[in-house]
């Protein structure tokens, strides 16, 4: 679907309040989701990460693209206007490691968990948060697990040392 459909669909999503899961989170179709920041930099480093990520065959929704809000013209005159930033990104129908219940499934669940976070160590990506329950989804009918909400992870220069331990270290 073409940027420009997507983001009509995004401005009808916010003017009807269709909230995915969260108030920050719209359902844009079937297959897209629409991710609302509250700054350039966050929106930015989450599509940049997410993008990164995805190209490099960690299991993530896959970031279609990076709306800006809408020019002040247009929000002088359109009551729905995008005021904020907003990622669209594709749309996982899974549910959370801890609400699975068959323990076969959650093995797997969590044996892909821990595959993802070793693909992402070798990209020099530290994913906080990424062990928290709520940071994966498992889809059940294609037995696959997700990683979500890149927005605290962080790259590793090239020219800085490398510790896996240190991902797993919440300093906040």
């Amino acid at each position: 679907m073409k940027r420009k459909e997507l983001t009509q669909q995004l401005r009808e999503a916010v003017k009807n309040r269709n909230y995915y899961s969260q108030r920050d989170i719209y359902f844009v179709n079937e297959s897209t989701l629409g991710k609302k920041f509250k700054d350039k930099d966050n929106a930015r480093h989450e599509f940049e990460i997410g993008k990164f990520a995805f190209d490099n065959g960690v299991q993530v929704p896959e970031p279609y693209e990076l709306i800006s809000p809408d020019l002040i013209l247009r929000r002088l005159f359109d009551n729905y206007a995008l005021k904020s930033w907003f990622i669209l990104i594709e749309r996982i129908k899974g549910v959370q490691i801890n609400q699975i219940n068959d323990e076969e499934i959650r093995k797997e669940a969590l044996r892909q968990l821990e595959t993802e976070i070793a693909k992402l160590f070798d990209l020099r990506i530290y994913p906080y948060g990424c062990v928290y329950p709520d940071k994966s989804l498992f889809d059940t009918t294609k037995k696959k697990l997700y990683l979500i909400d890149f927005e605290d992870w962080r790259k590793s220069p090239k020219d800085q040392p490398f510790d896996r331990n240190k991902s797993l270290k919440y300093d906040y």
